[in-house]
């Protein structure tokens, strides 16, 4: 088992674990979009008087779901920062340990102890790791504060757990 780490959650990092959940409601957007192109295309090829009424409603509709959709990618950092303003936990030094049944955190504001298999999902990106208690709610461990061992060592226990795919779901 590796040493315990102490390390600190930043802004930055906490901001990374944001662009990480984007990520998955970019997808899932980008789904929706191009099953309703393929309508569009489907209802153009077989009537040319619907344009009006229903085809230019879709397109428009998609373009202002667009621009609304970029505009909360650039807003982006604002709402995580402020969310991690209020957070207070997240500004205290953590302690994660792995123990002999799962894992540990310690800190100031208190103790959390937890086993592999009773998270949902895991995922990263080149400057965190992030493990997922639930859908919307992550341990974030930032890859030059914690360590190589220890980002390896964590990834590990995740797919041994059967979590083989970062980003997916346990079913």
């Amino acid at each position: 088992m590796p040493a315990p780490v102490t390390y600190k959650v930043s802004v930055e990092s906490f901001y990374a674990l944001w662009r990480i959940m984007f990520r998955a409601s970019y997808r899932r957007v980008l789904r929706w979009a191009l099953a309703l192109l393929a309508i569009v295309a489907a209802i153009s090829v077989f009537s040319d008087n619907l344009w009006k009424d229903l085809l230019m409603p879709i397109i428009v509709g998609m373009a202002a779901g667009f621009i609304v959709f970029g505009i909360q990618r650039l807003t982006l950092f604002g709402r995580a920062k402020k969310l991690y303003r209020e957070s207070v936990p997240l500004h205290e030094v953590l302690t994660f340990s792995v123990t002999e049944d799962g894992f540990s955190f310690e800190q100031a504001s208190g103790n959390f102890r937890g086993k592999w298999e009773n998270l949902v999902k895991w995922d990263e990106n080149d400057e965190i790791l992030a493990i997922f208690s639930n859908r919307c709610s992550a341990f974030v461990f930032p890859k030059t504060e914690v360590g190589a061992e220890m980002i390896d060592h964590i990834r590990s226990e995740m797919i041994a757990s059967g979590l083989q795919k970062k980003g997916k779901l346990r079913k």
